[in-house]
Formats: C-alpha cells, sequence, structure tokens
C-alpha cells in the first residue's frame, strides 16, 4: 500500500511539474511577443513586458529566462506571490488571471487526490491491525 501512495504521489508531483514547465513556458512566449506590433492606447509601441525589465539578466543562454518564467510559474500556481516578477500589461494580466483561476482547480484536484489516497492508506491500515489483533 505504502508504494500506492508514493507512486500516486510522485504521479501528482510530475503532473505539478509538468503543468508548471507549460506556464512558465507561456509566461517566457508572452514576454518575448514583439512589443512593436502591440500599440499603446496613445499609439506607441508598448514595452512594457516582464521581460524587458529583466532583459539585461538575460545572458545568451536560454536558462535564464527560462528560469525567471519557472520562478514566475510556480509562486503564481502556489500563491506565494509573484515577488519582483509581475504583469505589466493588459495580455500578461489576463493571462495571469486565467491560470489563478486554472491553478485554484488543479490545487483542488491534487488535494483531494492526496486526501483519497490518504483515507484509503488508513483503510488498509486499520484492517491491517484489526487482523494482526486476532
Amino acid at each position: 500500500m505504502v508504494i500506492i501512495v508514493r507512486y500516486t504521489c510522485g504521479k501528482l508531483l510530475c503532473f505539478l511539474l509538468l503543468l508548471a514547465h507549460i506556464v512558465a513556458c507561456l509566461w517566457w512566449l508572452l514576454g518575448g511577443v514583439d512589443a512593436n506590433n502591440i500599440k499603446t492606447d496613445d499609439g506607441g509601441a508598448d514595452t512594457e513586458y516582464w521581460a524587458f525589465k529583466f532583459s539585461d539578466q538575460f545572458t545568451d543562454s536560454n536558462l535564464t529566462p527560462y528560469i525567471h518564467s519557472m520562478f514566475y510559474s510556480i509562486g503564481m500556481m502556489t500563491t506565494f506571490g509573484f515577488f519582483d516578477i509581475s504583469p505589466s500589461n493588459t495580455l500578461e494580466r489576463s493571462f495571469t488571471m486565467a491560470i489563478m483561476l486554472i491553478s485554484g482547480v488543479v490545487y483542488a484536484f491534487v488535494v483531494g487526490a492526496i486526501s483519497r489516497v490518504m483515507a484509503s492508506y488508513d483503510e488498509h491500515e486499520s484492517y491491517h491491525r484489526t487482523k494482526m489483533k486476532q
């Protein structure tokens, strides 16, 4: 039974990491949108994307912006906050709101799945203890 609990928790962890990776990739993609094609209300180019704020920290490697994106993704999905990375324009705010709603549903699913597994584990343990007493 312990193996089933570990397997289920491992699957849930892999699912959460995959979801965080997908959200991070989408967030990175939003930061890389060509700002010249998106106009502000006054007709100018919108350069208020999260990636522009951190572009001086990015190196030639794609790892640094991915780490920033993953940091934001996990912070947003776990509701620990955004820290210094935050949505800067309407597109990013809309994306963030959608991910927050989806994360709430995923959080409820994960808590329910863990509760279900632990309840079945407790039933198995109590049955085993009852049999041992006889």
